[in-house]
């Protein structure tokens, strides 16, 4: 704003006496259609306008800040999180401006300057944050934190097919109803923050009303796993040595509210919890291989028994695939008996159904699951320690820990997350975790059925 006024330019002085809340009367009415036109101000009153400028306190104002997402899509016209509202881009640029949902601000703004706010293309989101009425010397900055908030809570919730989001860098920022600055990148080849957890737009969905409650941020605990998300995705990109010592210092901060080191931290609260996610895990992909499979060996009759199994495990929501386990648990053998064990995908289904098919097979796979569960944490201290202190560690040793480490600080940060958004501490959520996971285990030692072993019912 400052170079604008040096330079004398019309538009750059508007803003600058919007901001600090002087009259505009004399200015044309078509002042942001007058780009690089003069202001005509002399060099003294440019001078004294930038030092009323850089010495002004924050008005009180009415601020609102519009961001923009590529590559980015929502499963509705609106999704409203608190002060942030995501808009589907395409759908709210094609909008007449006397639609009810068009933002009240941009109805003062002409369609010319309207085009401009949006990028073209059919896939981007524009972000709404009503900060309110309030005196802020940076309100999009602000804004940033609250809209990456909701997206970071919606990642958490994301699953299926992986995407991005990219945040354009640019902003609109609206005060008392006028726009003061307009820096919008309309290419959004420069990503600043990239989410690589999807489908995002279901995540946010799910995750706007529990987000909702906590903005503006004023929580300290969730201000920090919010970063730790950010922290941890953003370490997907690093090299082999950065990704492991960032995904170990994530797990560090999480046990840091216990008077024990990682390590124990992992054991304690994880150890029956992840061996318990990988059985269940070891059903869902196998019923999801076999789903995505084919066979030529198998009549339309055959075929179409087969697709009502799928039918009754699998749901569509919103576009998306959820299967059932208890269900998929129930149909396993009925879907095996339908494929030829010849076949690939016969096999798979035959093992998996040896492998749930008894409490006692259950058993030697909880104990296989946990025996490397131990080494694999085991080998990832070693990994970290040598790292830390300079020890040599081969390209080898790095891979063997790399996705165990970063599907670690994953897990535990999400399951933190989710408790924090639910109104519990950090400690609380950790210590239900643990409790969880030690009730499973005792109840795999009685367990019944597969059934009641798997899902302790």
């Amino acid at each position: 704003m400052l170079n604008g006024i040096l330079e004398n330019d019309l538009q750059g002085v508007y803003r600058a006496k919007t901001v600090l809340g002087e009259d505009t009367s004399t200015f044309p009415e078509n002042v942001r259609d007058r780009i690089n036109a003069s202001a005509s101000l002399s060099r003294r009153d440019r001078e004294e306008l930038c030092l009323r400028l850089v010495e002004a306190k924050p008005r009180k104002a009415h601020h609102i800040v519009w961001l923009t997402y590529t590559s980015a899509l929502i499963n509705r016209e609106v999704i409203t999180a608190g002060p942030v509202t995501l808009y589907d881009g395409p759908k709210l640029r094609d909008m007449p401006q006397d639609a009810a949902i068009f933002p009240q601000e941009l109805k003062q703004t002409d369609e010319r300057n309207i085009r401009r706010i949006f990028p073209s293309g059919e896939r981007f989101v524009m972000a709404r944050v009503d900060l309110g009425l309030s005196a802020l010397s940076d309100a999009p900055a602000l804004a940033r934190k609250q809209a990456l908030a909701v997206i970071t809570a919606g990642s958490t919730h994301a699953s299926g097919k992986k995407g991005s989001w990219k945040e354009s860098g640019g902003f609109v920022h609206v005060m008392d109803g006028r726009i003061v600055s307009q820096t919008i990148t309309r290419s959004g080849n420069s990503p600043i923050t990239r989410f690589q957890l999807d489908p995002l737009a279901h995540g946010i969905d799910k995750a706007a009303k529990r987000i909702s409650t906590y903005l503006p941020l004023t929580s300290q605990s969730l201000v920090e796993l919010l970063d730790s998300v950010n922290l941890w995705d953003r370490a997907q990109g690093y090299d082999g040595t950065s990704s492991v010592l960032t995904n170990v210092r994530l797990i560090e901060l999480l046990a840091s509210n216990r008077v024990e080191d990682w390590t124990h931290f992992c054991h304690r609260v994880f150890e029956h919890h992840w061996t318990w996610s990988d059985l269940q895990w070891g059903l869902r992909q196998g019923i999801d291989r076999a789903a995505r499979g084919s066979s030529e060996f198998i009549s339309e009759e055959t075929q179409a028994a087969i697709d009502e199994i799928y039918g009754r495990i699998f749901e569509d929501k919103d576009g998306l695939a959820y299967s059932d386990m208890e269900l998929a648990l129930k149909y396993l053998p009925d879907l095996a008996q339908h494929f030829s064990e010849n076949e690939l995908i016969g096999y798979r289904l035959k093992s998996l159904e040896r492998d749930y098919s008894t409490c006692a097979r259950l058993n030697a796979s909880r104990k296989l699951l946990t025996s490397r569960w131990n080494r694999a944490l085991a080998r990832l201290e070693r990994v970290r320690n040598a790292l830390t202190h300079g020890g040599p560690v081969t390209e080898a040793s790095l891979d063997s820990v790399s996705s165990f480490s970063r599907k670690l600080a994953g897990s535990l940060i999400s399951y933190a997350l989710d408790g924090v958004l639910d109104g519990k501490s950090v400690e609380e959520t950790m210590t239900e975790a643990q409790k969880l996971g030690e009730e499973w285990h005792a109840n795999t030692l009685t367990a019944t059925s597969p059934h009641s072993f798997l899902f302790g019912k």
